[in-house]
């Protein structure tokens, strides 16, 4: 047989290397794509379930967490004082936009130092509310940071409180201090 005489069964024209390659790249592309989301499919639904089975757990438990700050209090009064912030229930609204910048304890509050005093000077409207997870870490804060506009514990991981912690707070942005 001679191949310049052959025609093919299908009116198509043969394939040129590029069109291949791109073809190949395309279904590459919609074979993982597929993959993927097959697979965040399946990881939203067991993120569901575990929400569903362990949010009841996670509401018997939160008492505990509760008496266990009351029994840490004695030793860092802290603890007993901030104990509402925990639970989302601030007694501020900031009126201007608000810069949320979270340090989790005593190394990050003075890593953020710098920070927080560029940001003052550059923007003194804006209200910088500072959070830190421990008792260490609120004390520094309270100690370096007299420009913070306000400073609380972070609240508990709950979606409830969280939510009565951005309808209060409103942050424009967050920055984390690892």
């Amino acid at each position: 047989r001679d191949p310049r005489a052959s025609t093919h069964a299908t009116n198509r024209s043969p394939m040129q290397p590029a069109d291949a390659i791109a073809r190949l790249i395309l279904d590459g592309f919609d074979k993982h794509y597929r993959l993927f989301r097959t697979i965040s499919e399946r990881a939203r639904t067991a993120i569901s379930e575990i929400r569903r089975v362990a949010a009841p757990v996670i509401a018997l438990l939160a008492p505990l967490a509760v008496i266990r700050l009351w029994w840490r209090g004695r030793r860092q009064p802290d603890y007993r004082r901030h104990l509402a912030e925990r639970f989302g229930c601030y007694a501020f609204t900031p009126a201007t936009p608000s810069i949320w910048l979270h340090a989790v304890s005593v190394g990050e509050v003075i890593s953020l130092q710098h920070l927080v005093s560029k940001i003052k000077a550059e923007h003194p409207e804006w209200e910088l509310a500072f959070s830190t997870l421990t008792d260490g870490g609120h004390r520094m804060a309270a100690a370096k940071l007299a420009s913070v506009d306000h400073l609380f514990f972070s609240p508990f991981d709950f979606p409830r409180i969280v939510r009565r912690f951005f309808r209060s707070l409103r942050p424009r942005l967050l920055v984390l201090a690892e």
